[in-house]
């Protein structure tokens, strides 16, 4: 079937139409004119690929990855960067029409935060597989090597080549780098499917061959950590992660986004009692602490997983109001309504909730009724399905803003001011 890309839509697919009904297609881009073979019917869409691209769009270009067309780590990298920007603006737009249900007319003007879109990643997760690093590919469990990523910061390509003799003979596992701020701690974790037995001359030969400060090593479906090295690792100035837990990936955007979310927090005002929801080990919470040293307030930080709380904990002693803040471990449910540390209830919430959304939050703030809400999220769906959630609960989006934190991918954050 021959048919014309007309635009990107949430999860990555380019959209065309056949006979009225669309046709989502994996690997087009908008404006090619491609050969699509149908993988799935449905009764009011198409699912396909790209067999051969006969015409590209005219902002589509050859990608300068030698392995873009088989690894899955940057499928829009045949689009121009300015144009991956305007199809993320459109996305996001339209999901909070559809899904959250606001009129297009309503929205707030997006702020758009990007930065590098080369060398950016400071954090990467690779396939090991005797000796070769590489990415899986689309939909797939095959591995494409890789030498080099051209998305990758150098600092972190430097450990991956460090690392690959000391895991020649990993049979399969997986292998993530973290690497700090120019001369602080980079963090390793490495997953293997197959017990060894004795892991310790494994994280011996791999701490000194790369020079990190931190290792944790995973067995199969095993939860126990093996910690090696420090605990709690300096990645930034003034933030402490594990080597395990969540950083955000393009420091240059993680920075414009928490001075963007500092800059809602002084235009909200209000009380003096303010809570971070998935608070991680603290990115967001830092912000938070600040204003609260403006306000002589406090601050409430919820994280369900443990090590990443006690970096928060240990590391809020270094910030700016940081003695305001506490730390509590465990998930955002319902049942935080009677934690003792929310005895007042927050007047401003933050929350950074993982792909899946904010669902269990909505219940608390339907109860604590923050005058101020800031919203994160690093899927466009589920961040539309909780702002129109809030919206229905009396709230107004009034400042929105689209962080480009994954450039040539479908992946972005977006970030909305709510008030009540």
């Amino acid at each position: 079937m021959r048919l014309r890309i007309e635009r990107l839509v949430h999860g990555g697919q380019g959209m065309a139409r056949s006979d009225g009904r669309p046709v989502f297609v994996d690997g087009g881009m908008p404006g090619d004119l491609a050969e699509v073979e149908i993988t799935r019917d449905r009764k009011s869409f198409l699912i396909g690929r790209v067999r051969v691209v006969i015409e590209p769009g005219p902002e589509v270009s050859d990608p300068p990855c030698p392995h873009a067309g088989a690894c899955g780590g940057c499928p829009w990298q045949r689009l121009a960067y300015d144009n991956q920007l305007a199809q993320k603006h459109a996305i996001l737009v339209e999901q909070l029409v559809r899904i959250g249900k606001l009129p297009a007319g309503t929205l707030p003007d997006i702020t758009m935060l990007r930065a590098e879109p080369w060398e950016y990643r400071r954090s990467v997760k690779v396939a090991v597989r005797r000796g070769l690093f590489g990415f899986r590919q689309a939909g797939s469990a095959l591995v494409t090597p890789v030498e080099r990523c051209l998305v990758a910061d150098p600092a972190v390509t430097a450990v991956l080549d460090k690392a690959r003799p000391v895991l020649s003979r990993v049979a399969e596992g997986e292998l993530s780098v973290t690497s700090g701020d120019p001369g602080l701690a980079t963090g390793l974790h490495l997953w293997l499917r197959r017990d060894p037995g004795d892991v310790k001359p494994i994280a011996s030969r791999l701490l000194s061959a790369t020079g990190a400060a931190g290792l944790v090593i995973t067995l199969g479906s095993d939860p126990k950590r093996r910690v090696y090295g420090t605990p709690c690792l300096p990645v930034e100035e003034n933030l402490l992660a594990p080597a395990d837990g969540f950083v955000q990936p393009n420091r240059a955007v993680s920075r414009m986004m928490r001075d963007q979310a500092a800059s809602w927090c002084t235009e909200a005002g209000g009380g003096a009692a303010m809570a971070d929801l998935y608070a991680g080990s603290g990115n967001f919470t830092r912000v938070l602490a600040r204003e609260a040293c403006a306000r002589d307030g406090t601050v409430t930080a919820v994280e369900s997983f443990g090590p990443s709380c006690d970096c928060g904990r240990q590391g809020c002693q270094q910030w700016e109001g940081g003695r305001s803040v506490t730390f509590v471990h465990r998930p955002v449910t319902r049942e935080l309504v009677d934690h003792p540390a929310f005895a007042v209830t927050p007047d401003l919430l933050l929350m950074d909730p993982p792909r899946a959304g904010a669902a269990d939050a909505l219940p608390l703030i339907e109860q604590w009724k923050p005058r101020t809400v800031v919203a994160l999220s690093c899927d466009a769906a589920t961040f539309a399905r909780d702002v129109g959630a809030l919206t229905a609960m009396g709230y107004g989006l009034k400042r929105l803003c689209l962080a480009d934190q994954f450039p040539h991918t479908p992946h972005f954050e977006s970030m909305g001011l709510l008030t009540r």
